[in-house]
């Protein structure tokens, strides 16, 4: 898959890794451009960024799945010391969630 790759901008190195070491009979630039694999590419962590009035006040490492659930991350970033010295006696107009990227307290 790497020489498929590399032919574009190499083409006699891989034309001659194809042949010579690898073996194969046809030209490597008349093979198909290799198909993605979306298993490989999927994030297991995310990084929740933590807002409140619209300044950074801590960061979450979660699951991606648990990412996508605005109750479970709100619940979550509450429990960090940075966020709750910000929301402790205040109340919690607003909570704006981006799934798996952000949530901002407006207090």
């Amino acid at each position: 898959m790497f020489v498929r790759t590399l032919a574009p901008l190499a083409p006699f190195l891989a034309e001659e890794i194809w042949v010579e070491v690898l073996g194969k009979k046809f030209s490597v630039h008349q093979q198909p451009w290799p198909k993605p694999d979306p298993q490989l590419v999927k994030k297991d962590l995310v990084t929740m960024i933590i807002q409140v009035n619209g300044k950074l006040r801590g960061q979450l490492a979660i699951s991606n799945q648990e990412g996508q659930s605005q109750t479970e991350v709100e619940k979550q970033a509450q429990k960090i010391e940075s966020v709750r010295k910000y929301l402790e006696g205040k109340k919690i107009k607003k909570a704006v969630f981006v799934p798996g990227r952000i949530v901002n307290f407006v207090v």
